[in-house]
């Protein structure tokens, strides 16, 4: 059962080899959330699946930091261009990072309390980061109130290191 919504999840007919398994899924065009299809994300990620979690995040709250930054930066560059809440961008690694533009490969990350509740929350931060630059990733981080108070210069300057990146 999904903790989150009470609801059964799918379970996975061990008779099916996995690969079979996900291709059937595959074809009916579901992801994890998809309507009728009740995978856990633990299962869709074991099948191959996408994982959505980017839409929710901005149907709980439209006027979340992140969710703003998302929709001003793909008005400028394009809805594929960039990419919220993504994972598996460090081999082996299962971090999520909360905004990313391959083409550039920039990561921004969101900073505040809200996020790092402890001091471990917040040294395993810096560690991710380290890790995502080790890997060729720049990392930008903005908090929650630059973004409400002054979204135009945010933009302006994730768009400068993001055309310095590409050229």
């Amino acid at each position: 059962m999904d903790a989150s919504n009470g609801k059964s999840l799918m379970p996975w007919p061990e008779s099916l080899p996995a690969v079979q398994f996900r291709d059937i899924l595959a074809q009916s065009g579901k992801t994890s959330r998809g309507r009728g299809l009740r995978l856990s994300p633990a299962q869709a990620r074991a099948l191959g699946l996408p994982v959505q979690t980017a839409g929710r995040r901005a149907r709980k709250n439209p006027l979340d930091p992140q969710a703003i930054l998302t929709a001003a930066l793909r008005e400028k560059l394009g809805e594929s261009a960039v990419l919220p809440e993504v994972r598996n961008l460090i081999p082996g690694r299962r971090f999520r990072a909360d905004i990313v533009i391959p083409a550039s490969r920039l990561v921004i990350e969101f900073d505040g309390f809200q996020y790092h509740r402890s001091k471990a929350a917040f040294q395993k931060d810096r560690e991710r980061q380290n890790l995502f630059v080790a890997h060729g990733w720049r990392v930008l981080r903005f908090f929650n109130k630059q973004v409400r108070d002054d979204l135009e210069r945010v933009v302006a300057q994730i768009l400068d290191i993001a055309s310095a990146s590409m050229a």
